[in-house]
């Protein structure tokens, strides 16, 4: 009896949830769940998305405050040990990613995927950059008042998903600068 209940409930509030129909402006309307999501999207694209503007020439301005050696740890890549560390630190059941896999998944099954993850971890001090797959976000409209129907009436949220690896790479991040912290920011008057 209970799960039919919940399930009608879920069903209930899915439909009431769900985006099926834009009006455009007074005459015009958007249907069918393509159509209105692309509406959104290219919307969306063309308000955070910028301009790259020019870079100001600020270097001169501002003073080193990290010496080189402390720049040569920032920028070094880790090692299997390290990122093996990290991960072994991480609470078991907390931060999983859109996956679902929590760190004790990887902690159990590290002779599988860790080759993986320590080339993901090595790929991004390397480049600069996320894997693609790590680095999404989900975006959820919020109506900002009943009956909403048009694009300026919803809110988006965002829902980034950091999950394990991105809860790891921070962890070394924090592991590095922690211990420079004091020195960045101490300064002489």
């Amino acid at each position: 009896m209970n799960s039919k209940f919940f399930h009608a409930a879920t069903v209930i509030k899915r439909k009431r949830n769900f985006i099926n129909v834009v009006r455009l402006n007074d005459a015009e309307w958007i249907e069918g769940r393509q159509a209105v999501g692309e509406h959104f999207r290219s919307n969306f694209m063309s308000i955070l998305s910028s301009v790259s503007p020019e870079e100001p020439l600020l270097h001169d301005l501002v003073s080193r405050s990290i010496s080189e050696d402390a720049n040569q740890l920032l920028i070094r890549v880790p090692t299997v040990e390290e990122i093996r560390k990290v991960v072994w630190s991480m609470p078991p059941l907390k931060a999983p990613g859109p996956d679902g896999m929590p760190g004790k998944f990887f902690k159990d099954h590290w002779e599988t995927v860790g080759g993986d993850v320590v080339d993901t971890v090595v790929q991004f001090f390397e480049t600069g950059e996320f894997v693609k797959e790590i680095n999404q976000t989900f975006i959820v409209l919020i109506p900002k008042k009943g009956g909403a129907n048009c694009f300026d009436e919803f809110r988006p949220i965002s829902l980034d998903h950091n999950g394990f690896l991105l809860n790891a790479l921070t962890k070394l991040f924090h592991g590095t600068i922690h211990p420079m912290v004091a020195e960045a920011l101490s300064f002489k008057l």
